[in-house]
């Protein structure tokens, strides 16, 4: 491994020779040496980029989504875009490739918003009939927010076509991607779901953290399953979680139970580790306009003698970060409806925020809503507006 950057620098290797390269670090799947290995032979590639052809393109996007690179080239994800764009009917006509390419940009959190708008526009092209395929298109969609009223018959569909051969995986994740996108479902479908899992039982206690995100997206959508969060609390799904080794899925089953306490009056007990605290400064930075409403209702604070907090636990098992405003034993919540928290281009609240509003009201929260109106005005005017709204709803 020393001397790889060495041989690779060197002008020895041909540009089809680094590509089978990558192809090969690819099969080694994640580890520090193959992250290592792979960013050597983007670097080195980058010069070659204008002459890839669509296989290299292929072939450097599943060495990155394999070997989970944290952050990628940039130059390497531009390639990514320019040849979906070049080639965007062939890739439809040839949907595996297309979803190589699109697990790396949903990997490297990168939303082409002209690309979406594209791929809606040439829906009559999807492959509606394979489930896995258009589960994995879909995802790119929730995970940019990105809603489209054509998007939502497809999603139904794929939700009526899930079966006993269809993958808790794949059933999971497209649960996901109606959750995300606020699609609604009813009725009918609503059992259907419930009884595909029930039929796989076997395959929800042998991947209980998959059967956890199938609950928690129902949940986001209003409904939910005792029989089914009791197959998660059973002995043997317990174990699983905890030969995982990771505390992400103990997260979500803790939401899902805190849910239920609210929803559902539900009484069952949280049964796994101590979960860690979460660190609301990366949430803060990571919204610039949660940020300013903070910073602006804490400048009022000592005029209005208000206590303000940013915090987690707004609500229990949302993790959304709100304001907290306390005055005379009387609490107010502000939600900032951010580019973060909503469907895309809007102020409409997606999934948990969504969630979050709909608890709020059932708790009888009182909640100060800020949407992209309030966020489009000058400093100057949004202090006033924000003044005013603590003065109403506090009765100061």
């Amino acid at each position: 491994m020393k001397q790889f950057p060495n041989i690779v620098q060197s002008n020895l290797v041909a540009k089809d020779e680094l590509v089978k390269m990558l192809f090969y670090v690819g099969l080694q799947k994640t580890s520090r040496v193959s992250q290592s290995i792979t960013n050597v032979l983007l670097n080195k590639l980058q010069k070659n980029f204008d002459s890839f052809n669509l296989n290299d393109t292929c072939i450097m996007a599943s060495a990155i989504f394999k070997c989970s690179l944290p952050k990628a080239n940039a130059k390497a994800v531009n390639v990514i875009i320019k040849m979906m764009n070049e080639n965007l009917d062939f890739l439809l006509d040839n949907p595996q490739e297309l979803i190589c390419l699109l697990k790396v940009l949903r990997q490297q959190q990168y939303h082409d918003y002209d690309l979406l708008q594209r791929l809606v526009d040439k829906l009559e092209k999807w492959p509606k009939e394979d489930t896995l395929k258009l589960a994995h298109i879909l995802s790119y969609f929730a995970e940019a927010k990105f809603a489209h009223n054509k998007l939502n018959d497809v999603i139904i569909s794929s939700i009526e076509n899930l079966n006993f051969d269809t993958r808790i995986k794949d059933i999971a994740r497209i649960l996901w991607v109606a959750s995300a996108l606020n699609v609604a479902i009813h009725g009918k479908i609503v059992e259907s779901i419930w009884n595909v899992l029930q039929l796989k039982k076997e395959e929800c206690l042998a991947y209980p953290d998959v059967l956890v995100n199938c609950l928690v997206s129902m949940a986001v959508l209003e409904y939910y399953n005792l029989d089914l969060t009791k197959l998660v609390l059973e002995k043997k799904s317990l174990e699983q979680l905890e030969n995982m080794q990771k505390i992400a899925p103990w997260l979500r089953l803790n939401n899902l139970l805190e849910l239920m306490k609210i929803e559902c009056g539900s009484e069952l007990v949280y049964p796994g580790p101590p979960l860690p605290t979460q660190m609301i400064s990366k949430s803060i930075e990571a919204r610039p306009g949660l940020k300013r409403i903070f910073f602006a209702t804490k400048c009022l604070a000592s005029k209005l003698k208000i206590e303000v907090s940013c915090q987690f636990n707004t609500l229990p098992a949302i993790h959304n970060a709100g304001i907290e405003v306390i005055k005379d034993n009387k609490n107010l919540s502000i939600e900032v409806l951010d580019p973060p928290v909503c469907l895309h281009n809007s102020s409409q609240p997606a999934s948990y925020m969504k969630l979050k509003l709909r608890l709020s009201k059932k708790l009888n929260k009182k909640v100060l809503l800020v949407d992209s109106g309030k966020l489009a005005l000058t400093d100057e005017e949004l202090f006033l507006w924000l003044e005013d709204e603590l003065v109403r709803l506090l009765n100061i």
